[in-house]
C-alpha cells in the first residue's frame, strides 16, 4: 500500500510475463499480487521481500518519475490463496474456481481457487449455488456491476482517451 498513485485502476504485464494490478483505494493504492510459494507458518503470513522488491521494481516501470521507493510503502501484507487443485509449480497450478456444497445438508457453501480476473464467474456460480439450496431463483448482477477503480467508460473510450493522456503525463513527471 502507498500514496495514491493513479485515478483509475491498472492492470499491468510484468517483464517476465506475470500480471499484477495498480488500483486506486482512497487516498492510496494497492499494488499486487504475486503467486509464489509459502510453506511457512500459517500464523505468520507476511509479504516476502522478494515479492515486494519485484511489485516495486516492476511498478517503477510502468510509473516512471514516481520516485517509488521502499520508503514510499506505507504497509504489505499477505494471504493464502487456497488453490482447489495442485501441480508442480505455483504457475503450473491451474487457477480454476470449484464450487462445494458441504455438510449434512449440502446449506454450507465454499468457493476454493479462482482469481481477481475470474471474479465474475466466480460470483455468478456461487450465486447459482446459494439459489439452489435455498430453492430461489435470483440472478447474479456481477456483469452489471463495474470492478471497483476500474474504468466507468467503455474500453474502447479508455483507449482512445485516458490512456493517451496517462502516457502524456507520466512523461512529463519524468
Amino acid at each position: 500500500m502507498l500514496p495514491k498513485l493513479t485515478e483509475q485502476a491498472l492492470f499491468v504485464t510484468s517483464r517476465d510475463g506475470r500480471m499484477f494490478f495498480i488500483i486506486p483505494l482512497g487516498a492510496y493504492s494497492l499494488i499486487g499480487t504475486t503467486d509464489t510459494n509459502y510453506i511457512g507458518d500459517l500464523d505468520h503470513v507476511h509479504a516476502e521481500k522478494d515479492d515486494v522488491d519485484y511489485l516495486l521494481t516492476e511498478s517503477r516501470r510502468i510509473l516512471p518519475g514516481m520516485n517509488l521507493s521502499k520508503e514510499s510503502i506505507l504497509y504489505t501484507y499477505a494471504g493464502i490463496r487456497p488453490l482447489a487443485f495442485s501441480g508442480t509449480s505455483e504457475s503450473k497450478i491451474s487457477r480454476k474456481h470449484r464450487v462445494i456444497r458441504e455438510g449434512k445438508t449440502g446449506r454450507i457453501i465454499t468457493i476454493a481457487g479462482g482469481k481477481l480476473t475470474t471474479y465474475r464467474n466466480m460470483a455468478k456460480d456461487t450465486v447459482d449455488a446459494v439459489c439452489k439450496v435455498l430453492g430461489l431463483r435470483a440472478a447474479c448482477v456481477t456483469d452489471q456491476r463495474p470492478l471497483p477503480g476500474g474504468l466507468s467508460a467503455p474500453y474502447e473510450d479508455y483507449l482512445k482517451d485516458a490512456v493517451p493522456e496517462f502516457a502524456v503525463a507520466v512523461q512529463c513527471v519524468a
